[in-house]
């Protein structure tokens, strides 16, 4: 096991002892002293606590982690991608997540079926067996949502064409096509569809993500991603161009109740092929 030298060497440059910033960070002195050793690595929520007493940002924080020591996820000892440790973190630590996504349904509302379609899609060669990891990663993540005392608020705008794209079998898109409907009713899921009309300027950017903490109202970090993985922007500017972006979509999405509508009806379409 590597020793987390720069995590060690960070804190003592801000003046803290390991008792100092365990008593900061409202944990134990020996939890602070693993995570320097190497053998466990800070929980969701006590990644940005962690951050900002050492003078960094999130992004920062998680690279130092990753690099200089082993990567823990903390998702209920889940396996979870090297490309996508870092977000399943931050998703699972946030209060509320706004997402836009122009290409298949988000992996938060994906059934096991369409999960492992979305994976055999992949560009690269995969096994049945990396395909039933990555799939069981997705759906432990969705555990965010049903979390108590206080569940992932999901604000989800999905492009119609999303309805339309059949992965697998049509047996597979119906299954899909009924969660969606079934989650949808959530008190703390809202999904709209946003018309093949009006998606043509966001799909230009492909998916992201924008993600606010427990006890704020203002974002601090936006995701995008393309073919090598995510890309993280924590730059006011950055993150609050995201929100208009989310915005502009959202009023040209449909309301709850008619994007549910829509769905059903393609559903029951799928249904008859």
């Amino acid at each position: 096991m590597t020793a987390r030298v720069q995590l060690a060497a960070r804190r003592k440059a801000f003046g803290y002892s390991q008792e100092s910033l365990a008593h900061e960070l409202q944990v134990t002195t020996s939890a602070v002293s693993r995570w320097e050793q190497g053998t466990s690595t800070p929980k969701a929520v006590y990644r940005q606590p962690l951050a900002r007493a050492l003078g960094m940002s999130p992004v920062e924080l998680e690279r130092l982690l990753d690099v200089d020591g082993r990567k823990i996820t903390g998702l209920d000892g889940g396996h979870v991608p090297h490309w996508l440790g870092h977000y399943a973190s931050l998703e699972q630590s946030a209060a509320e997540l706004r997402t836009f996504e122009p290409l298949v349904v988000p992996a938060l509302l994906q059934t096991d079926g369409y999960a492992r379609e979305v994976e055999r899609a992949y560009h690269l060669p995969v096994t049945e067996e990396e395909v039933g990891r990555r799939a069981e990663v997705r759906l432990a993540r969705q555990a965010v949502l049903t979390r108590q005392p206080e569940p992932l608020h999901l604000f989800c705008l999905i492009d119609e064409s999303v309805l339309h794209r059949t992965l697998g079998c049509m047996e597979v898109m119906v299954a899909q096509l009924a969660h969606l409907v079934e989650v949808a009713t959530w008190p703390n899921v809202d999904i709209r569809i946003v018309p093949l009309q009006a998606a043509s300027y966001g799909a230009a950017f492909g998916a992201f993500q924008i993600l606010t903490s427990p006890g704020s109202s203002v974002p601090y970090i936006a995701c995008s991603e393309d073919l090598v993985g995510k890309h993280y922007h924590d730059g006011a500017d950055a993150v609050a161009a995201h929100g208009e972006l989310f915005r502009h979509l959202f009023e040209r999405a449909l309301e709850p109740d008619t994007s549910i509508d829509l769905i059903t009806m393609r559903k029951e379409a799928s249904c008859q092929c």
